[in-house]
């Protein structure tokens, strides 16, 4: 079920609810749980979203990622591990040439 936001326009006292979206108007209707004034309006509900901005290949794979590049290091030529250790830099951008 969907979480809603309230405001009292009267007192200013805001509240959640969770209500099916048939369901998502009622509190429109009802009083106030502080002042119990029938001024109780909807109201944008805010939404968190959050990241990780340090997780790389090698954090969210927890060291297997490295283990992949040492197994692929030892089937190519030497003159391109220095493009593999960027590309598995740690960093989670994609090696540019």
């Amino acid at each position: 079920m969907p979480i809603y936001s309230f405001l009292c326009e009267s007192c200013s006292c805001g509240f959640d609810k969770f209500l099916s979206i048939d369901n998502r108007k009622n509190p429109e209707t009802e009083q106030c749980p502080a002042c119990n004034k029938k001024t109780v309006k909807s109201v944008p509900a805010l939404i968190e979203i959050f990241s990780d901005s340090t997780l790389t290949a090698n954090k969210k794979t927890k060291g297997d990622w490295n283990k992949l590049m040492d197994r692929i290091k030892k089937g190519v030529p030497k003159r391109v591990h220095s493009n593999l250790d960027r590309a598995s830099s740690r960093t989670g951008r994609r090696h540019k040439g």
